[in-house]
């Protein structure tokens, strides 16, 4: 599009010029997000989906396929032929960090042949480690979210040659990324917003992607679409609110939370909190300082149609978010955006390095880049590790030497119980957005009930029973006793 762009598998790896731009990208993403790759540990939809598997649960895999992962619904039913545990599980993650790699390979083989310069291969890696992409390796059965922006990748890739040939390759391709999960298929419009930003082109060329991806977008959507609902009508499956569009009467209310909760974080990365509104302008302006110099630097490059350039820039970032404003569901979690946080920040970092390139003459200037990008590759390394031990790992660890105790001393008690009386707890939750809020995901019913299971699996009993009860109505002296604000407690207070 800008230039030719295709694949040809002599050119995908990259070349002795950026080699070490290339590794220096692989090193970084490696370092922030491979401890929670291979390290085991489970979150949230992970015991579900491990106890949907092992239990052949249809129930499990019909709310999958019913959200719109397909794929990894027919992942779950065709798993359950094998014999799994929870360290299966968790290794699956694995291979969403590879996901995330071959996705920076993609990017990298783009921008060498659109000329796009080497160090923005650096900034492009830093973006990967968002907590966005976090979540797609630190779950395991988020393993194939990371793929659907490879994907998506290179059927944009594809779509831009002319051949018959290479365009239908790139629809199936674009349709399986939406198969393997439909935010991270909306990648390649956060892609083409930085691209644009980075390489300026024409308004007839910019005119020229809009077309092409759009109708990339459309043919992909309209197969995914056909496929999705005649397997749900003949399946009888229930779409769930994950997959039920907007009503015209929720449009002012979805415009104000996109705005509050979408836009104000994707100007706050790697900050996961959930702030004030002091917090938050202290920690939207910095960002928002960078774009609004970025954009008059911009505006006086420009030769041509500064409006429309402008105009094309936002109309991307609001497709890269397309599913979050044309479905009902308000829910705000990190990796229902890759395309515009990445967007953002790799846009935020690219004006830091145009503005050292005015500042800073002649050869200081690459200094001053290393320099930069080298404090903030480290700080981004830690905030990412910091984040997965103190939030995922740490919890995991005293959740489940709780649970095995309780799971003992019931199993070894004289009495022989044969049911499980889980007492409720508080709601306690961290001062974070979206599922980074959580204490401890055994908080839910959903979440605790099948981990239970699966340990007891491994100790070879299935004789146990489950009642839950809320903390003031607790009746059964007889029930061996699981309270949950103990195990809360002891991960609020010592993580």
């Amino acid at each position: 599009m800008f230039r030719d762009s295709g694949y040809s598998i002599n050119s995908f790896f990259p070349n002795r010029n950026n080699f070490q731009f290339f590794v220096v990208g692989i090193l970084i993403i490696v370092s922030a997000l491979s401890a929670g790759s291979f390290t085991v540990s489970l979150w949230m939809d992970d015991y579900s989906f491990a106890w949907g598997i092992v239990s052949d649960d249809p129930k499990t895999i019909e709310f999958i396929a019913g959200s719109a992962r397909p794929v990894l619904a027919l992942l779950a039913l065709f798993g359950s032929n094998i014999s799994i545990n929870l360290a299966f599980v968790s290794y699956l993650k694995v291979i969403g960090l590879l996901g995330v790699i071959f996705a920076y390979i993609t990017i990298y083989h783009r921008w060498v042949r659109l000329g796009i310069p080497p160090i923005s291969m650096i900034i492009a890696a830093i973006g990967l480690c968002l907590p966005t992409f976090q979540t797609y390796t630190f779950w395991g059965s988020a393993f194939t979210y990371s793929w659907s922006l490879v994907f998506s990748i290179v059927s944009l890739s594809l779509c831009e040659q002319n051949t018959l040939k290479t365009k239908l390759a790139s629809v199936l391709l674009y349709t399986l990324a939406i198969f393997l999960y439909p935010p991270g298929a909306l990648f390649i419009f956060g892609l083409l917003a930085v691209e644009i930003w980075i390489c300026k082109p024409q308004k007839m060329i910019r005119t020229r992607i809009i077309r092409s991806s759009l109708t990339l977008f459309l043919s992909g959507i309209f197969f995914f679409a056909a496929v999705f609902y005649t397997y749900t009508a003949t399946l009888g499956i229930t779409r769930n609110h994950r997959s039920q569009l907007i009503n015209l009467d929720q449009i002012p209310e979805k415009v104000f939370w996109f705005v509050s909760r979408v836009v104000t974080s994707s100007l706050r990365p790697f900050q996961i909190s959930s702030p004030s509104l002091t917090e938050l302008i202290l920690t939207v302006t910095p960002l928002l300082a960078f774009f609004v110099m970025g954009i008059s630097i911009q505006y006086r490059r420009l030769k041509e149609t500064k409006l429309h350039y402008f105009l094309t820039l936002l109309f991307l970032c609001l497709l890269s978010s397309l599913h979050s404003l044309v479905l009902e569901e308000n829910q705000f979690e990190f990796r229902f955006f890759p395309g515009l946080f990445w967007a953002s920040l790799v846009i935020a970092l690219s004006i830091s390095i145009d503005l050292i390139n005015r500042f800073v003459r002649n050869n200081r200037a690459t200094l001053a880049h290393g320099l930069f990008l080298t404090l903030l590759a480290l700080l981004v390394i830690t905030k990412t590790n910091l984040t997965y031990f103190e939030i995922i790992k740490k919890p995991f660890e005293i959740k489940t030497e709780f649970l095995n105790t309780t799971i003992d001393t019931c199993l070894d008690a004289p009495n022989e119980f044969d049911s499980i009386g889980v007492i409720r707890a508080d709601s306690v939750t961290r001062p974070n957005l979206g599922s980074f809020s959580i204490v401890s995901d055994s908080y839910y019913d959903w979440v605790l009930e099948p981990e239970v299971r699966l340990l007891l699996q491994e100790k070879n009993t299935n004789r146990i029973q489950f009642q839950f009860y809320d903390h003031h109505n607790y009746v059964n002296p007889k029930e061996c006793k699981l309270r949950l604000q103990t195990l809360i407690d002891q991960i609020y207070y010592q993580s």
